[in-house]
């Protein structure tokens, strides 16, 4: 064990892994920002934002940007921020001539030629791992991924099994240590020979990687000098398959063989056999994994604190099996308690630098930001104080596509005219832009699945077509001395009189939805009311996966919440306070994780 620290904990290792994700994506602004906000360049913060908010009113990568900086003087940006910038390029050209040689001379050209191998010989925090310990125990486990999968010498490959450890929550770092039955343990099937486990998750079982393709010894041994003879037919098939007999045989309680089936990837010879043999055990997820029916995997606790936690609880269940009458067993056990509790506190991740006061001054907000406050102030600190930019995910491109093809469609019906299936379709296709959805296979899917959902629209409400009174409606609601600005997708008359307000959704389908979650909604319906001068009775999210709708009749007590939600929120951002609030689920799925110090991901 290393004091609770997993591998990609230390600051140092974000910091490394941000690195590499710069050098093999260009366009990764978040990691291109904490490269950037490492005090070895010198530059200040305002400098950063600024550069931020230029790259986003020019549409262009940070990358790209920084290429144009020619650090002459007559930028605006400060000397400090020129010269840190020109350095960093500099330093960032350097390595890139050293991608094409993969990982190895990567990982070289990074710790001993480079600027930044000057950060595993800082000085560690108190309290903190030895940079250099740290990047030890990175390259043993390097080295260990480059010795079992020949494919990870790549930088792209290499970076995909990192980002899958860091979102399961496994810590490579710690096989062959004692088993923990609150962590997951990644290792090879040649580690686990011998060892059984509740649960086994086998990654990779595809044609290519399990079984793996056959290459060339590289010094052949002359047949003619074995005294043994050799196996009848593909003896290195057959030590695959006894090897994959060994990886699912340590499994007690249930057996999970991960595989694709698409273009240029699939499933391995040994699932189907598997498959043939125990089809009524066999349980298959979406590739989407929007149907995820069994249990995450469980996630590791972060430097110390969920064992404090157990501690805490632990000294409860002793304080409810003591005598009354013990009172010195009641009073040792309250001290142990107050001590952990200052222990707690301590181990609590700071709140960081404050804010510039010029940045607390917006005077509009989206219901986005404020909701990105709600889940994570410092999330909401990073996107949009910070301004760093993100990238949105295929699924948020997935829907905008399908928010682009209904306006279209339903502008022509508010003109009186109704459009064909196949000019829907055709429309859908037109903003359908390739490369925005992930791998070609999840490209295709998803284009697949834009037009199912389309055409099952079209069929449900074929002859009932009925002209919206507003779309894409923009708002501007005052609440107090702030404004919340946004855009209503549809606004339909309701029979009888007011309107009904909807919300096209493109993710999940839900049978209810809580206070919380309606509150987009009811900000509409307030602007609605407050703004558009209309009477909302009903608001709706309307679910195109499975055309149904989920409808609420907003009350004028629930919006009057709704606009104290909005105000105390408000209150929250112009505070300062941006304390981050990190869970492991949120953690994993976040823009920012590298980059936060609270991350437990």
């Amino acid at each position: 064990m290393h004091g609770g620290v997993g591998l990609f904990d230390p600051p140092v290792i974000r910091y490394l892994v941000a690195l590499l994700k710069g050098l093999q994506d260009p366009a990764d602004g978040v990691s291109l920002f904490h490269l950037l906000s490492h005090p070895m360049w010198g530059i200040p913060l305002e400098d950063l934002i600024e550069l931020n908010r230029r790259a986003k009113a020019e549409q262009l990568p940070l990358r790209r940007l920084l290429e144009r900086f020619d650090g002459k003087g007559a930028d605006p940006l400060s000397a400090e921020a020129a010269e840190g910038l020109v350095r960093f390029r500099s330093e960032l050209k350097r390595l890139e001539r050293s991608v094409r040689s993969g990982m190895p001379a990567l990982i070289r050209a990074i710790t001993e030629q480079s600027a930044f191998r000057m950060l595993f010989l800082l000085e560690p925090e108190p309290g903190g791992e030895d940079p250099l310990a740290a990047l030890g125990r990175f390259l043993r486990f390097t080295h260990q991924i480059l010795e079992t999968m020949p494919e990870a010498r790549q930088l792209d490959a290499f970076l995909w099994i990192v980002e899958s450890a860091i979102q399961s929550g496994v810590d490579p770092s710690e096989t062959g240590t004692p088993p923990d039955p609150n962590r997951v343990q990644l290792m090879t099937v040649h580690q686990a020979k011998g060892l059984e486990f509740d649960w086994v998750f086998l990654l990779g079982m595809e044609q290519g990687r399990f079984p793996a393709r056959n290459r060339p010894e590289g010094i052949p041994f002359p047949l003619e000098l074995m005294k043994e003879s050799l196996p009848k037919g593909d003896s290195r098939l057959q030590e695959e398959r006894r090897l994959a007999y060994v990886a699912c045989t340590r499994a007690r309680r249930g057996l999970w063989l991960m595989t694709q089936d698409r273009a240029y990837h699939r499933p391995s010879p040994f699932v189907k056999e598997i498959q043939a043999g125990a089809q009524k055990h066999v349980r298959s997820l979406p590739s989407d994994g929007s149907g995820a029916e069994g249990a995450a995997a469980p996630v590791p606790a972060t430097a110390g604190g969920l064992a404090l936690e157990r501690e805490v609880l632990q000294i409860l269940r002793e304080i409810r099996h003591l005598p009354e009458t013990d009172e010195a067993g009641h009073q040792e056990r309250l001290r142990r308690i107050e001590r952990l509790t200052a222990e707690l506190r301590a181990a609590s991740v700071p709140p960081p630098a404050a804010v510039p006061a010029a940045l607390k001054a917006e005077a509009r907000y989206s219901f986005s930001q404020l909701d990105s406050y709600r889940d994570c102030p410092l999330k909401f600190k990073y996107r949009y104080l910070y301004q760093i930019p993100v990238r949105p995910t295929p699924a948020m491109n997935f829907g905008t596509d399908l928010h682009v093809c209904l306006e279209a469609f339903y502008r022509q019906v508010i003109n009186g005219r109704i459009p064909t299936l196949a000019e829907m379709e055709e429309t859908f296709r037109r903003s359908f832009q390739p490369g925005r959805y992930g791998a070609p296979g999840q490209e295709q899917s998803y284009q697949q699945a834009g037009l199912e959902m389309l055409r099952a629209y079209y069929r449900s409400h074929d002859g009932r077509f009925e002209a919206p009174l507003m779309l894409e409606q923009p708002f501007l609601l005052p609440v107090g001395e702030t404004r919340i600005k946004g855009f209503v997708d549809r606004i339909d008359p309701v029979e009888g009189g007011g309107v009904e307000i909807v919300d096209y959704k493109s993710g999940r389908p839900k049978e209810k939805a809580s206070a919380e979650e309606q509150l987009q909604l009811r900000i509409y319906a307030l602007a609605a009311r407050e703004v558009l001068g209309l009477d909302p009775k009903r608001i709706s999210f309307y679910y195109l996966k499975n055309n149904r709708k989920l409808s609420f009749e907003p009350t004028d007590a629930e919006l009057e919440e709704t606009r104290a939600w909005v105000l105390q929120t408000v209150a929250q951002i112009r505070s300062g306070d941006f304390t981050p609030a990190p869970s492991p689920f949120k953690c994993r799925f976040c823009d920012f994780r590298n980059l936060c110090p609270a991350s437990q991901a």
